[in-house]
């Protein structure tokens, strides 16, 4: 089974993509000081929840890049359903292969999505770019809550380094992004965000019984919940790190 499709799966409930609340992401809205007339990119933008609540709100241009089909066309619907103030343009497209471009927006957003890029490292190299001088960028991460993390945990950092809050809070800021809000997850956060994935895959087990890769599935599901469990709910922290692109 494709991972795309695997997670077409299990992601069908999911209003937002990301181990966090509407009003924890609200707030993240708030500290980025979003204005009409700003242009917007998000990089791994999902369902598009927070670009289609931008453009709810404020006339501002928004651009998404998404490499899973279904997430880029149920964006695409969703977003001409509601009013809108503003403009959204998903790109289909894996990250890597668009074009920069140089000191092109207002606020660049990538929440839970670095692998898009690959690792957190790599996701800032390419975002904080695009994104003009005195700008804000935010950014939704993992970090190690203490080390050394269980190996099946330490997957989760895509290649790049094990990083503490206090690391990833040094990262940002030696890539000239000044932190000015932090939102932590809560486990309940987590949990509802795994629990999820858990319930969209049951039932489609339940409804695909005999489906030819229905076994490929469960043993794709089966260490995703057991890694949960087991070590991910206890060594990592999931936040939201808002910050202003200096010079």
């Amino acid at each position: 089974m494709k991972l795309t499709d695997f997670f077409s799966i299990i992601e069908a409930n999911h209003t937002f993509q990301n181990p966090t609340s509407e009003a924890k992401l609200d707030q993240m809205i708030s500290y980025c000081n979003v204005a009409d007339g700003q242009r917007i990119l998000d990089v791994g933008c999902g369902k598009a929840w927070l670009l289609r609540r931008l453009i709810s709100r404020y006339a501002v241009q928004a651009d998404g890049i998404e490499f899973i089909d279904s997430f880029a066309d149920e964006a695409d619907t969703l977003a001409a359903a509601q009013p809108s103030k503003g403009s959204l343009t998903i790109t289909k497209a894996d990250a890597r292969t668009v074009s920069p471009k140089p000191a092109h927006y207002d606020l660049g957003l990538c929440i839970g999505a670095s692998f898009a890029i690959g690792s957190f490292e790599e996701m800032l190299a390419w975002l904080r770019p695009q994104i003009r001088i005195g700008g804000m960028m935010a950014v939704g991460d993992i970090y190690a809550r203490a080390t050394p993390v269980p190996p099946e945990s330490a997957k989760h950092f895509s290649g790049g380094a094990v990083r503490s809050l206090q690391d990833t809070a040094k990262m940002l800021d030696e890539n000239g992004l000044r932190l000015v809000g932090l939102i932590d997850s809560s486990l309940d956060d987590w949990d509802r965000y795994e629990s999820l994935h858990w319930h969209a895959a049951d039932a489609w087990l339940q409804n695909n019984p005999d489906h030819p890769e229905r076994n490929e599935f469960e043993a794709l599901i089966e260490p995703f919940k057991r890694d949960h469990i087991h070590s991910d709910r206890e060594s990592l922290g999931w936040s939201l790190f808002v910050c202003r692109v200096l010079a």
